[in-house]
């Protein structure tokens, strides 16, 4: 995830947000049998829930938090990308600079819960980059948008929507399998999180770097050689997907449009996180939770 501040903004209470657009499915039943045919297990179907997932669901959690959104990605002119605009449409997300593109599937994961475990992943989606035609008229709606807010998030889920990393961002924001990626070097440790960490602020020159860290929390790594350790608040997890994206949109949140400084934003985009692992789906964290679990002794 990339986070960057507007220069000029004069709408302190918007955040352009750009990026992968993904429709998250979670069909939940029981198993009683294995099948006949196949030694897998017979899930017989009880329910199907859809949640807005990837850039979507950054999306939805500012909103949770009083944010207005201008979102910038695109959809599938599919039944699944319809489903995606209704959502999002009634949370009163700015979607009028979403491209349908006709020729391309909208990202879509399936997930199959039996008996309350998570059997399998089904997931269609095309990954090539988009087109110079779609990327320009993206472009062009950033430039007319983020004069007039307060600044913009990237969220990179490797879809194709976004097509590099950028040089001079505020702060980056990895887990320690994309940190590993950026830097080339293998995070065993972490001493080795520290060495990656600080190759990629010497090579990228962000203001700051933001590791997330599962449920060990999150180190912040200043440009002036400052690192701070947030740590994981104790949860019982019940689904982690979406966790990250509920920590980059409250760090946006609290660094952008509430000015806190980088460190106290880390801390309650970490508290952000340790409340979505504890609802289903890909879930948003309003701001009467946050003032809860600071309210509680959350750090």
């Amino acid at each position: 995830m990339e986070i960057g501040q507007a220069s000029n903004s004069t709408d302190g209470e918007t955040l352009v947000v750009v990026g992968d657009l993904i429709l998250d499915q979670y069909v939940y039943g029981t198993v009683r049998r294995n099948a006949p045919e196949a030694d897998v297990p017979v899930v017989e179907q009880e329910k199907t829930e859809y949640y807005p997932g990837g850039v979507a669901n950054v999306a939805m959690n500012l909103v949770a938090l009083g944010t207005a959104v201008i979102l910038i990605g695109a959809v599938g002119g599919d039944a699944e990308g319809q489903r995606l605009f209704s959502v999002l449409t009634s949370a009163k997300v700015d979607v009028s600079c979403i491209q349908i593109l006709a020729e391309r599937p909208t990202c879509h994961k399936t997930r199959i819960i039996g008996n309350g475990r998570h059997l399998v992943r089904l997931d269609r989606e095309v990954v090539t980059p988009i087109g110079e035609e779609q990327r320009r008229a993206a472009l062009d709606a950033v430039r007319r948008y983020l004069p007039h807010a307060r600044g913009m998030i990237c969220s990179d889920y490797n879809k194709g929507f976004l097509c590099g990393r950028y040089e001079g961002v505020t702060v980056l924001m990895p887990n320690l399998d994309e940190l590993g990626k950026l830097s080339g070097l293998p995070i065993v440790s972490s001493a080795d999180t520290d060495t990656a960490a600080r190759a990629v602020l010497t090579r990228v020159h962000p203001e700051a770097l933001l590791v997330t860290c599962g449920a060990d929390g999150m180190v912040l790594y200043e440009s002036d050689g400052k690192s701070s350790t947030i740590p994981g608040r104790a949860a019982a997890a019940r689904e982690v997907s979406g966790a990250g994206d509920s920590a980059v949109a409250t760090f946006a949140w609290a660094y952008l449009v509430s000015r806190q400084p980088l460190k106290e934003a880390a801390e309650v985009a970490n508290n952000a996180g340790s409340i979505a692992v504890t609802k289903p789906g890909t879930a948003t964290v309003a701001k009467s939770e946050l003032i809860e679990v600071l309210c509680s002794g959350g750090s």
